[in-house]
């Protein structure tokens, strides 16, 4: 998937540059960090204790707070 092409279905309160597509995948969008770009790329499920759920920015969401987190842009 290449930015230009994205889709984007929904946003997340409380992260700004994370972006849930029309296929299903979460994405980090590029942004600029204190000393370095962020690079555009697909955030892949985590499994903790048989709970599916994703790292995002060294902190563990399960789906069921991304559900409540989301919103439509």
């Amino acid at each position: 998937m290449d930015l230009d092409q994205l889709q984007i279905k929904f946003r997340f309160k409380g992260l700004p540059y994370i972006v849930y597509d029309v296929f299903g995948k979460i994405y980090e969008l590029p942004h600029k960090g204190l000393k370095r770009t962020i690079p555009f790329k697909e955030i892949k499920p985590y499994i903790n204790n048989e709970c599916i759920g994703y790292r995002i920015n060294s902190k563990y969401y399960s789906k069921a707070k991304l559900n409540s987190l989301a919103y439509k842009p």
